[in-house]
Formats: structure tokens, C-alpha cells, sequence
């Protein structure tokens, strides 16, 4: 089939003068070590109407900064809504602890940010960093590119933008438009799964599996897409493809990000909304 890449911003835009006060301002927050008034300071900007691309871009990379110490690190910082501590008590298996506090995520994600490199491992009396979820995205197909959100609002009351992963999608434009859940016991990881045009059959753990080794699916929620099966968000052993219309309408994404989308996105709980 014909691959296609995104075409580049339109216009020529450079970063208006706004855009770059804003970012300014937000560059003191944290040199003030106030990340959490530094990344709501940049989400306001972010909804701004008549932003362009390259404003747009420029936004998205400086929050992204930001998620990797206030949101995917171990530290917890003062205002920050969707994290919070837990500490273990006797009986707990980190496994458990998601479900068992209402945080909506995966037991991974406690895990990856807190640096654990044992699940069974973890001790009476220690502190843990924890987010709340659940988690939301938005795949824009234009731009090949899957955003995640909180689900917790900014102080302007828009969705807490978290930061960007890049994305393959259907061939011929068939990754379909419209909102979605992640289903009920929809997520597995080391997936097996069989090509549904060849019927080419692939065990779990499998290195040559086309879907990778996490699978998340999506169930339709809106008349355009509730009838729909099939689709979902996964691995590709065809790294390349990122970026490109070559799947058969689902979801693409590298191992690493789709890893960590597992982590975050809620079965029955975290939407998804698909748009062109």
C-alpha cells in the first residue's frame, strides 16, 4: 500500500510574541521551583484560540519538560492534583494497590515511578508516589500523533495536557474517527493474535508478532464507532511505520510509548478520541 508521512505545519509559522512571554513567564515559575504554576501557566496557553502550529509545538514540548519531573518522577510536588503518597502496610502487594485505593491505573505505573525495579519488593513503611487517573488521549491523524491528557483540570478549567507520543495509523485512512473507552479487560500484554486477512497465527511472546507485546482495545462509544470491533492501540515490530499509514486501521505506536500507554490508560474507565 501507499505509506504516507504528515505533511509539515503550514504557513511558515514562527512562535508569536505572546506564545514567547508566556513561556518566559513560565521559565521563572520554575526557576522558582514552582513546576505545577509553570506547566498551568503553559496548558492555558496551549487552549488558546488562534494558536498555530508552531505555538502549538513549542507548548507541547515545554509541558512534556515539565511531566518528566512533576508527573513521571518519584518526586511529589505541592498543588499537584492528580499525585499524592501511599504508604505500604503489611499485607500489600503493589499489584493490588491501584485498585484497592481507586487510582485507576496500572500497578506499573506506581512501579515505573517509583523506580522499583521488583514488584514483590516493596516494604512495610515505604513511601510511595501515585497517581490518580484515570487517563485520557486524543490521536489527531493529521499530525500522526497521540496526546495524553489527565483527568484532572487547570486552573482555566481545560484538560491537563501530559505530553505527546507519535503514532502509525491505518492504511488508506481507515483508523476510523470517534470516540472511544479502552474495554473491560481489554488490555494484555504479550498478546497473541491472528492476521485477519491471512489468518497467519502468532503465539504470545512471539518476536515476530505484528502487534508488539502490549495491546490495548478500544470499544466504541458514539454512533459512528459502537459498532466497530477490532480496533485498538498496540506495539509494531515495524518501527518505521510510525509515522505512516501501513496498519489495518488500528493504532500504532513504538514499543516504549505503547508500554507506557498501558500503564496509564483505564480499562472501562480512560477515553480515546480519534479525530482527522
Amino acid at each position: 500500500p501507499q505509506a504516507t508521512r504528515p505533511a509539515p505545519p503550514s504557513g511558515g509559522f514562527g512562535v508569536t510574541a505572546r506564545i514567547a512571554e508566556t513561556v518566559e513567564r513560565a521559565q521563572a515559575h520554575l526557576a522558582a521551583n514552582r513546576p505545577v504554576e509553570a506547566r498551568d501557566t503553559l496548558n492555558r496557553a496551549l487552549y488558546e484560540r488562534g494558536l498555530n502550529a508552531t505555538d502549538a509545538d513549542l507548548l507541547r514540548a515545554r509541558l512534556a519538560q515539565i511531566a518528566e519531573t512533576v508527573t513521571f518522577s518519584p518526586r511529589v510536588f505541592p498543588d499537584d492534583e492528580m499525585a499524592s503518597t501511599y504508604t505500604v502496610k503489611s499485607g500489600d502487594a503493589l499489584s493490588a494497590i491501584p485498585r484497592r485505593i481507586g487510582l485507576d491505573i496500572d500497578f506499573r505505573l506506581i512501579q515505573r515511578l517509583n523506580r522499583i525495579d521488583n514488584p514483590s519488593r516493596i516494604r512495610v513503611g515505604q513511601t510511595l508516589k501515585v497517581l490518580k487517573g484515570p487517563f485520557h488521549a486524543i490521536v489527531d491523524k493529521s499530525a500522526y500523533r497521540l496526546d495524553l491528557y489527565a483527568d484532572q483540570t487547570a486552573s482555566a478549567g481545560n484538560r491537563l495536557y501530559i505530553r505527546s507520543f507519535p503514532v502509525g495509523l491505518g492504511e488508506y485512512g481507515t483508523t476510523p474517527v470517534g470516540d472511544w473507552v479502552v474495554r473491560e479487560a481489554g488490555k494484555v500484554v504479550n498478546p497473541a493474535w491472528v492476521n485477519p486477512r491471512t489468518g497467519e497465527k502468532f503465539d504470545k511472546n512471539d518476536p515476530d508478532i505484528p502487534i508488539g507485546e502490549h495491546w490495548i482495545a478500544l470499544k466504541g462509544t458514539d454512533p459512528e464507532t459502537e459498532l466497530l470491533d477490532g480496533y485498538g492501540i498496540h506495539g509494531t515490530n515495524e518501527p518505521e511505520s510510525i509515522g505512516m499509514e501501513m496498519s489495518m486501521g488500528c493504532v500504532r505506536m513504538l514499543a516504549p510509548d505503547v508500554e507506557m500507554m498501558y500503564e496509564l490508560l483505564d480499562e472501562g474507565s480512560s477515553t480515546v478520541r480519534i479525530v482527522d
